[in-house]
């Protein structure tokens, strides 16, 4: 759920190989080398994906930095409210869940983190914002499953 998973990283690497889906890429130097029809299109490619500002190096820096900064405070937030759980409950995870990756998304925090880095404010914005919805999403999408088994068992 975090914003680096918004970006469509393997839509990028397809272009980056000619158009090969997930299924070609059946060893790790498949997974990890870009293709090129040329030596100089092959280092371009591969300079993209891997360099400075790379789609993988700022998907892995994004990632460590969301790790480095969460400081684990109690997430008071993070608590479900009575409004989220009867939304589940009536109206499925599965709605819930793509509500709040449209709003993880409006929050451009993977657009910020591109073109300026780690800030204070983005640093503040994942321990007050990105956390508690994934967090919540988490924890309700635990509480949809155990309702799920439960009338699956009495079913039975």
């Amino acid at each position: 759920m975090t914003p680096a998973h918004h970006f469509p990283l393997e839509q990028a690497v397809g272009d980056f190989r000619g158009g090969e889906g997930l299924e070609t890429r059946t060893s790790i130097l498949k997974k990890n080398l870009m293709k090129g029809d040329n030596g100089i299109e092959l280092v371009k490619n591969n300079w993209r994906f891997w360099g400075a500002k790379g789609m993988m190096t700022t998907h892995v820096a994004f990632e460590a930095g969301v790790a480095s900064v969460v400081s684990y405070p109690r997430f008071k937030d993070a608590i479900p409210s009575d409004d989220d759980i009867l939304q589940v409950k009536n109206h499925g995870y599965r709605e819930y869940y793509l509500d709040q990756v449209h709003a993880v998304a409006s929050m451009k925090m993977y657009d910020n983190f591109s073109k300026s880095g780690w800030t204070t404010d983005l640093a503040w914005q994942t321990n007050h914002e990105l956390m508690p919805i994934i967090i919540k999403s988490v924890m309700l999408g635990w509480l949809a499953s155990i309702w799920k088994l439960e009338a699956e068992k009495s079913e039975s």
